[in-house]
């Protein structure tokens, strides 16, 4: 069996012989390319029962509505749509006791943003990963692209990007459907032109390809992806001896070793150029949508610190990682626990130069998307933001850096309602 294998095959690995109309993966991205995100989300909605009682393809619907959750900012949901995915109902519902006993008494916290910056004038390679449903974890990433550009990093490759979205660069913006799946949330997007702005060239460098599967090699395929991973990297730094480059991956990517035979592309990384690379895990101590199954020192610390930003731990002036995560990356960062205002979450804040724009009561009907995009993008670009209206009696807000936009509000099939443009 050939799995044909990429970040195009989302979370899991699916063969050619489970791509049909019937795949919840197909039907989510071909409504959001067709009809747009609200659509997509009415569609997966429409068809769940069918999916969850589906073998075949309950895991993969859990995964692919968390994630279309996850563009229109309704994070609680994404989260609890992807734990369903990969825990029972029993550990969804225990209750939790959290043993602090594990957690230093004088642990220190920092700003993550700062650390980043602080450590990167030491070092050529710095990894950052991501959950794929956790759209918060691409604003660290984001925020630090500014100052690492003055500190010398010029390359930034994205796990998500597309190897098939040629003129991006000339473009200057990410295209629905064409320059990733994961690109078409808004943070991401954002990510993606702040890149450009700051003059980084951006590059794919998780390329498709075949690979048949054998029963006995289990990992092959896997290894064989990292591999390739790694190889476009290294092509990127010895064709640029000159070069610093940030990397953005998913999940264990940045992992700088194993006890299995699954190598993962950092290591490999290190074998074919002799670099360290900085790696920065989000993904191993995160909110989850049932707290029962968050790990006690991710809620023990993100108490104790009371922090409004992302932050990193210190023991003894040194980086410190949970138990069992030391080696495998050299930081862990904890983000605090999502709070709401206004119907988005609070992160959204944290990106510099951005605000809210309260969006005018008469503009607001139920059952809509209201989408901010900029106003020189012109080919179905990634909104900036966007949010869905479900009860008009709330306040709502978009956030936005300073620009002119065109605010486009959608019904459930995708048809334009309302528009209007605005300054911010």
């Amino acid at each position: 069996m050939k799995q044909f294998i990429s970040t195009l095959s989302l979370f899991i690995l699916i063969s050619t012989s489970l791509i049909s109309q019937t795949n919840p993966y197909k039907l989510g991205i071909d409504c959001l390319e067709d009809n747009g995100y609200y659509n997509a989300i009415s569609q997966l909605e429409n068809k769940k029962e069918v999916y969850i009682n589906s073998p075949q393809f309950r895991t993969a619907y859990y995964q692919i509505i968390s994630t279309v959750y996850s563009f229109v900012g309704k994070d609680s949901l994404a989260f609890q749509s992807f734990d369903k995915a990969f825990s029972n109902e029993e550990s969804r519902n225990k209750v939790s006791v959290f043993d602090t006993s594990a957690i230093l008494t004088d642990i220190e916290f920092l700003n993550a943003f700062d650390f980043i910056d602080s450590i990167s004038s030491k070092h050529r390679l710095i990894i950052i990963n991501e959950s794929h449903h956790t759209s918060q974890h691409r604003i660290l990433t984001k925020e630090v692209l500014a100052n690492l550009k003055k500190n010398g990093f010029n390359f930034l490759g994205v796990e998500a990007l597309s190897p098939l979205d040629t003129n991006l660069m000339e473009r200057g913006y990410p295209s629905v459907g064409k320059t990733g799946f994961y690109i078409n949330e808004p943070v991401f997007g954002n990510l993606i032109r702040e890149g450009i702005k700051e003059d980084y060239t951006i590059f794919p460098y998780d390329l498709r390809f075949e690979c048949d599967y054998n029963e006995k090699r289990p990992n092959y395929c896997k290894n064989l992806r990292e591999l390739i991973q790694a190889t476009a990297i290294a092509k990127i730094l010895n064709n640029n001896p000159e070069s610093k480059v940030i990397i953005h991956c998913g999940y264990d990517h940045l992992f700088e070793k194993t006890e299995t035979d699954w190598i993962k592309m950092a290591e490999y990384l290190n074998i074919i150029t002799g670099i360290d690379p900085f790696t920065v895990s989000q993904t191993k101590y995160i909110e989850r949508g049932y707290p029962s199954l968050e790990k006690n020192e991710y809620a023990a610390l993100t108490e104790k610190a009371n922090m409004e930003v992302p932050f990193i731990c210190f023991f003894m002036g040194e980086v410190w990682n949970p138990k069992g995560y030391d080696g495998l990356y050299d930081a862990q960062v904890f983000w605090p626990n999502i709070t709401y205002q206004n119907e988005r979450p609070q992160y959204l804040t944290s990106q510099k130069g951005f605000s809210r724009y309260y969006i005018p009561s008469n503009r607001l009907k139920p059952n809509t998307i209201i989408q901010a995009f900029l106003k020189n993008e012109l080919i179905k670009p990634v909104p900036i933001d966007q949010v869905i209206i479900d009860e008009i009696e709330k306040i709502y807000a978009l956030i936005l850096p300073k620009g002119e936009f065109t605010i486009i509000v959608k019904d459930k099939e995708g048809s334009t309602i309302d528009q209007f443009d605005i300054e911010q």
